[in-house]
């Protein structure tokens, strides 16, 4: 073969070099892989033949094109070593996963070539490997460095990733194990793979329902996790929520926002009635950062004010709103209870939040006559948190109350603890009296812990006063001839010593770490008090969405019964709380609706990449500044369906075996780099090494057509 041939081949793969660094400003530029390339092709082949064949300077060669410093880049002659060293195909996984870590796509389709005769090698982890823990595999490595090209092409080739069991899970497999031998390190990478940006988008097939299970699934490891690697799992719970919030600011008119909130697929059962099912299903998982967003906030309005949109424009049309859902509220709840699509005002969750508070004024009388005076002022500022300027403060407040229970209980237990021990040393001293000779008042032991209880209630009440010696007083009597005053010193100052101890352990140890622990709480909720304010109201106009709030009680007792006698009886199980006829206006197909949605998931998609490509600030993009932003690579990724999908199975893989790498002149390719031939021992025979969760499933390219995206996977 001419070696002008081979140049230009080489020359090529300058188009697919990767750039160095990563702008924070401006156009990256937009590149993509094009796997019909001809001399790509070539290129790949020759790679091929000279790793087989152990031609050094070749194999070089074609990792200087494709490093970004070329030939005087610093990870070459690593990469390169492994390449050529064939004793075992541990080397060459190794290899595969550097490749992964240099972030080059193009770098990592070539090494890929190599596992033409051995596919299933490539899927597992590396065993003698001193840079990665044997289960990293090469789509765990790819979605922690969150590189979608790298991600995209691990998927194509049939690349999965197993999630383990969690610690607390009581399958009859893991009630065999121990704790001891399950991997904890092996679920907080697989966590962190599966929590990356590229695999929520390009391994799931719902996006959204996908963050909103792993932020779930992420909650419960923190819940569940012994101190152990709760912040991690606090970091990456962070991560998807900030890119849930990202996904929704994609959504650049109100049409696309709506389509991507009302897909009822993965929604349980009691959201389907909703008119925005995933704006509830978010709130489940508590995804704040999504729920705080412009376009979620926009949704939940108009959701929560329906028919009352307008609202607030015309004083009159809204006093007499005011005056049904307050004063006639009885009289409407009958007549929707007994004829579903009359009194409609009571559909609308505005007007059921006006009428939920006008039933409760009537008990106020019952109120300010007990004990629950309490309950109403926390009720009067349940309310008051809708109001702008003073929800976040009374939301901040009681952020920082619930910071003060668990204190509160050490505390109580430190005080039960000294009154039994005060109690016992007192106990045998008590309605004793020492009388002196001369005119000094009779001392008697102190009443203060003649009890458990009343020691309680004193040690309690000294945190907010002083308890001096003289309430650490015990007489024991007189005695002997002349009757002398005895006195126990020792038991004395037992006393005063656990007194002071105590004093000392509550004062300056759990109050101050108390008082420190409120204001670092304090700031914390301030410096989120737009977001608390915007998460809180969220969730008080979701009470009012469902059908079991259409009136206050006693009055929703009416609703219940209804809403079982018009569903089951009447068979009206038509979204509530109209459970009449459906109109024929609103038959929707729900394969139309699919597809819509999944067009709008790839449009979305293609806004996100190129969010990452030109980096600009817009009102539709959020921003996090006081967050470390994980790189994001989404250079040469594939485009258009697939049509070369790898086959998994056993044929397929036969096929693969015997195929040879044909090019124009490849024969000729065996004439060049004798010179350089690397001669060594023949290899042993090597062992399959398969890591200990591989399993093949379907995946799922955003880009793919219709057909191929409906047969995906559910969300993780």
């Amino acid at each position: 073969m001419p070696k002008t041939r081979l140049l230009v081949v080489k020359e090529h793969l300058f188009k697919y070099r990767t750039s160095e660094g990563d702008r924070d400003e401006g156009f990256e530029g937009h590149l993509e892989w094009n796997e019909e390339d001809p001399l790509l092709l070539e290129a790949i082949a020759y790679f091929y033949k000279a790793v087989k064949n152990k031609y050094y300077s070749e194999v070089r060669s074609f990792l200087g094109y494709l490093f970004p410093a070329g030939m005087d880049d610093a990870r070459l002659p690593n990469i390169h070593s492994l390449l050529l060293n064939t004793s075992s195909e541990e080397s060459l996984k190794e290899a595969l996963l550097l490749s992964i870590a240099t972030g080059s796509r193009p770098l990592v389709e070539f090494v890929l070539a190599l596992f033409v005769d051995c596919p299933y090698f490539e899927r597992s982890g590396c065993a003698n490997s001193s840079h990665f823990p044997p289960h990293m595999t090469p789509l765990m490595l790819a979605c922690i460095l969150n590189n979608f090209s790298i991600v995209q092409c691990l998927l194509l080739r049939g690349h999965t990733i197993q999630i383990p069991h969690f610690l607390t899970c009581e399958c009859r497999v893991c009630k065999r194990q121990t704790l001891t031998n399950r991997s904890s390190p092996l679920l907080v990478d697989v966590m962190r793979a599966v929590s990356s940006e590229a695999f929520l988008w390009l391994a799931t097939v719902d996006v959204f329902a996908a963050a909103c299970t792993v932020t779930h699934d992420l909650q419960q490891l923190i819940k569940d996790d012994c101190l152990e690697h709760v912040e991690i799992y606090r970091h990456l719970e962070a991560n998807v929520q900030r890119f849930l919030a990202r996904v929704s600011d994609q959504a650049w008119r109100v049409e696309e926002f709506n389509v991507l909130v009302s897909n009822k697929n993965y929604c349980a059962r009691r959201m389907s009635e909703i008119q925005s099912p995933r704006l509830q299903m978010a709130m489940d998982s508590e995804m704040r950062q999504f729920t705080c967003s412009t376009n979620s906030q926009t949704a939940i309005k108009s959701v929560f004010r329906a028919d009352w949109l307008n609202f607030g424009n015309k004083p009159k049309r809204d006093a007499w709103r005011l005056l049904r859902a307050s004063v006639l509220m009885p009289v409407l709840v009958m007549i929707h209870a007994i004829f579903p699509n009359k009194g409609t005002t009571m559909a609308v969750p505005l007007a059921r939040y006006i009428a939920h508070p006008s039933g409760e004024f009537a008990l106020l009388h019952e109120i300010f006559l007990s004990i629950s005076c309490v309950l109403a002022i926390s009720k009067c500022f349940y309310y008051i948190q809708m109001i702008k300027g003073v929800g976040g403060s009374v939301i901040s407040i009681g952020k920082c109350v619930g910071k003060t229970y668990t204190y509160l209980l050490i505390m109580l237990a430190i005080i039960v603890s000294f009154s039994v021990g005060l109690n016992i040393l007192v106990s045998p001293y008590l309605n004793r009296k020492s009388i002196k000779k001369d005119n000094t008042p009779d001392k008697i032991t102190t009443d203060q812990y003649a009890s458990i209880g009343t020691s309680s209630k004193n040690l309690f009440w000294s945190i907010f006063g002083y308890l001096g010696p003289s309430t650490y007083t015990t007489v024991v009597g007189n005695t002997g001839a002349e009757m002398d005053p005895v006195s126990h010193n020792l038991n004395s100052a037992t006393l005063e010593i656990l007194g002071a101890l105590y004093h000392g352990i509550i004062i300056i140890t759990v109050l101050n770490l108390m008082t420190s622990l409120l204001v670092k709480k304090a700031d914390e909720v301030l410096d989120n008090e737009e977001m608390e304010f915007k998460y809180t109201r969220a969730a008080m106009y979701a009470e009012f969405v469902s059908w079991e709030m259409a009136a206050p009680p006693p009055f929703n007792l009416i609703v219940v019964v209804a809403h079982l006698l018009h569903r089951n009886v009447f068979k009206r199980p038509f979204p509530s709380p109209n459970w009449g006829d459906k109109p024929e206006t609103e038959e929707v197909d729900i394969e139309e609706m699919e597809f819509e949605y999944m067009t709008l998931a790839t449009i979305i998609f293609n806004r996100f990449c190129a969010s990452k490509e030109c980096k600009f600030k817009s009102i539709w993009r959020t921003e996090f500044p006081n967050h470390d932003k994980v790189p994001t690579h989404v250079s040469f990724m594939s485009t258009g369906p697939h049509s070369f999908p790898m086959d998994n199975t056993f044929e397929g893989w036969r096929k693969r075996e015997t195929r040879k790498m044909k090019v124009p002149n490849y024969e000729d390719y065996d004439n060049m780099g004798q010179g350089d031939k690397i001669v060594e021992a023949p290899a042993k025979a090597a062992t399959s090494v398969r890591g200990p969760y591989s399993f093949p499933t379907t995946k799922v390219d955003p880009l793919a057509s219709k057909q191929t995206a409906n047969k995906g996977i559910p969300p993780v």
